[in-house]
């Protein structure tokens, strides 16, 4: 009774009062659509149409008891790791999530095609688990990881075994500032080709600090192409749109809305910098 009882309430407080407010006073706005998925399904973490599929598929969690890790079996039979501390229950959740924000309708997802990646050098920060990078690991150059715990660097360590020649996982934190546990994308770049990189970047909201740190790989390098997350803080989208104008980048937002902490923001900005 009582967990009724509060799904009609979320249902009321996120869709249904504030559809008919949008409704009324902007029914232009592209949240409206958000709203409307919560009155007419209930509440959701999800609230996309095509995210049933995903949320409906089966997902069988191994054990790997050589390593003490767990893995999931992604595309092309491709191992895909996860902390042993980790319940099932809570993997299988998480890499349904990942194929959710990964879907081409969502605005969260990196790329329109895996081939994007194609002769690529990718700077994944914040990587946790790899998913994309997993996906895109045939096709890419080299692939530098940024990550600092432990767990997921034991998981991205057994993921990326078989192509262990193509990779390199860095435990630093991507900052605008060098020493101890961080570093800038400018210094680790200094003496290895500025040419062909794709930085993907999603570190909980400190993307706009990353990025005063890879000021002069902006500047110098050719062919750079970006997916950077803006969803994190408020001001994001405005601030690192900011960064990219002083530096010629053509650009744009991804079209709809990432939910997050009860907002609705831009999820991400996708771009490159103009070929020298």
């Amino acid at each position: 009774m009582v967990t009724s009882f509060l799904k009609m309430l979320k249902k009321y407080i996120y869709g249904s009062i504030p559809y008919q407010c949008v409704r009324l006073l902007n029914p232009d706005s592209p949240k409206i659509s958000y709203f409307k998925f919560i009155k007419e399904n209930g509440y959701t973490h999800y609230p996309y149409d095509f995210a049933e599929k995903y949320l409906k598929m089966p997902v069988e969690v191994m054990p790997d008891h050589k390593r003490n890790l767990k893995y999931v079996v992604h595309t092309e039979n491709r191992k895909l790791y996860f902390p042993a501390s980790f319940p099932d229950k809570k993997i299988e959740k998480l890499y349904k999530s990942l194929l959710i924000e990964q879907d081409i309708q969502s605005a969260h997802h990196y790329v329109d095609s895996i081939e994007e990646f194609g002769g690529k050098t990718i700077l994944d920060i914040g990587s946790a688990e790899g998913l994309t990078s997993l996906e895109a690991i045939e096709i890419a150059t080299f692939i530098y990881f940024f990550e600092c715990q432990q767990e997921w660097i034991s998981a991205l360590n057994a993921t990326f075994e078989p192509w262990k020649d193509k990779i390199m996982i860095v435990e630093k934190f991507v900052s605008d500032k060098n020493g101890g546990n961080k570093i800038t994308l400018d210094e680790f770049l200094k003496d290895k080709p500025k040419e062909d990189l794709f930085i993907k970047m999603d570190i909980e909201g400190e993307e706009r600090h990353a990025l005063e740190g890879v000021a002069n790989v902006f500047l110098t390098s050719s062919n750079l192409q970006f997916a950077l997350c803006t969803y994190h803080k408020r001001t994001d989208k405005n601030v690192i749109s900011s960064f990219l104008d002083r530096y010629n980048c053509t650009y744009s937002p991804r079209e709809g809305f990432f939910y997050t902490k009860h907002k609705l923001r831009t999820a991400l900005i996708r771009g490159c910098t103009l070929n020298r």
